[in-house]
């Protein structure tokens, strides 16, 4: 099903109109072809993760959450711009695909990524 989202924390505040992301990728993301399928990642901080899984390829979106915030917080765009920085490095990050800083499409900033495997740290600070 185009569109379609999975996952407990999809069912919260998270969720955003697949439909709507699925246009605007399909016009803006070299190489996307939907349908996608949304997944919500269960770990992670305190940005909203998913998986988007096309017939093809799967990608990851995080995005800031909904309802008022510090301008400083939840910083998407600052992510984007460390791991962009990082990608031609040894440190071992995901592509950066795309940056969103228009919150007309899902509710807020987000930026797309591939999917890398590794290890998730749930405590980072550890």
């Amino acid at each position: 099903m185009t569109g379609r989202l999975q996952g407990k924390r999809a069912l919260m505040a998270f969720l955003f109109d697949a439909a709507a992301l699925e246009r605007y990728l399909s016009e803006n993301l070299q190489e996307f072809a939907g349908p996608i399928e949304v997944r919500a990642f269960s770990e992670g901080q305190s940005n909203p993760t998913f998986l988007l899984e096309t017939p093809k390829k799967k990608y990851v979106l995080r995005k800031k959450p909904p309802g008022v915030l510090l301008k400083s917080a939840h910083a998407v765009d600052r992510e984007c711009r460390v791991q962009r920085a990082l990608w031609d490095t040894d440190v071992p990050v995901a592509e950066v695909l795309h940056l969103c800083e228009d919150e007309a499409i899902i509710g807020t900033i987000w930026r797309e990524t591939s999917l890398r495997s590794g290890t998730l740290h749930p405590f980072p600070s550890c």
